[in-house]
């Protein structure tokens, strides 16, 4: 087996520093040799040692200017380096070299996307798909500039078609669910996203966007559990929004709860001086309960605080319910309270 023949079975196995060494050893013995230039410069683009493969590509070119594997090699440098000139340049140029080479798709489609020219991008990976219609990035790709140009339908179709052309593709299964909580399809959403996150537990963007789908349905219990172990995992607080989430789930419930103590507060109001007891269980009702929001979600000294104001106003009541009933039932316990409080 000579150089080549090793250099290209190395690369083929993802053995960067096998093909490395065989590639310059074939170099050592031709200089000039351009199938050893260009795998050389690719093996080393998988290394990320870009500035010797953009020499190498240069010199190659130097022999061949059309060699279109130099073209997708510089491309994909430029892009990486984010000099998206040179590097839409290059893999149209590598197109127009052969216009049926799928890297090239794939590379101007990554750089078009990251551009946010989706359309261009839609149309090109459109054009690519009709040769290769199994492509898992085109695909994918696909599904993403559709996604965001916002055309969810399209965007599902594609997603899908990559999640079977490989069944295990947690991306693909997680846009789908995001897409379907978006379109308000939240059992379809449910199903995508647990199916991303059996595939990578550790994903904790793909926990939170199960938990979101958990609050729309109501199920708070599990939206909750999904939100804390996002925000223990990851060390980010979570957001108003997310936190207020909780309310936008609450069950029937608690809604009632809420519809309860504020009643009280606005029956309190209205009854003026008698009504003091009414407003001190309505507000800490109402405060007890917002309290929980924020042990579950945010600030938990915010929670305390809440929670210890809610259970004073509360207990201040219940007191004063005490003293009344014990003053229907037993009066001369009261009496003997005050007499001996008085001192007499």
């Amino acid at each position: 087996m000579n150089d080549l023949t090793k250099g290209d079975s190395a690369f083929d196995e993802g053995d960067w520093l096998q093909a490395e060494a065989a590639y310059r050893h074939a170099l050592d013995r031709d200089p000039k040799s351009i199938p050893a230039l260009l795998g050389l410069a690719g093996t080393l683009d998988k290394q990320k040692k870009y500035g010797e493969a953009r020499r190498l590509c240069l010199k190659a070119l130097e022999l061949n200017d059309a060699l279109f594997q130099a073209h997708l090699i510089l491309g994909h440098i430029a892009l990486v380096s984010k000099d998206y000139e040179i590097a839409e340049a290059e893999f149209r140029k590598a197109l127009d070299l052969d216009p049926d080479n799928e890297q090239a798709y794939d590379g101007l489609g990554d750089l078009l996307i990251e551009r946010e020219r989706y359309g261009e991008a839609a149309e090109l990976l459109i054009n690519g798909k009709e040769q290769y219609p199994k492509s898992l990035k085109m695909n994918y790709n696909l599904g993403l500039a559709y996604m965001r140009s916002k055309e969810p339908d399209k965007s599902l179709v594609h997603f899908k078609q990559a999640l079977e052309i490989v069944p295990d593709y947690a991306d693909a299964a997680y846009n789908i669910g995001v897409i379907l909580t978006e379109l308000k399809r939240y059992s379809e959403a449910r199903t995508y996203l647990e199916r991303a996150v059996s595939l990578q537990p550790d994903n904790f963007s793909y926990q939170y966007a199960l938990g979101l789908v958990h609050a729309k349905e109501g199920d708070v219990k599990s939206a909750r559990r999904r939100f804390r172990e996002f925000a223990d995992k990851t060390g980010r607080k979570l957001t108003r929004e997310q936190i207020d989430l909780f309310f936008r789930a609450a069950p029937p419930l608690r809604r009632a709860g809420y519809g309860v103590f504020i009643a009280l507060l606005v029956l309190g109001f209205l009854t003026g001086p008698f009504g003091t007891p009414l407003i001190s269980l309505g507000l800490g009702g109402f405060l007890a309960i917002i309290s929980f929001r924020w042990l579950w979600y945010g600030s938990k000294a915010i929670g305390a605080v809440l929670i210890t104001l809610g259970v004073l106003l509360i207990s201040q009541v219940v007191f004063m319910i005490l003293i009344f009933g014990l003053f229907i039932l037993a009066p001369e316990i009261i009496i003997k309270g005050f007499v001996y409080l008085s001192g007499g």
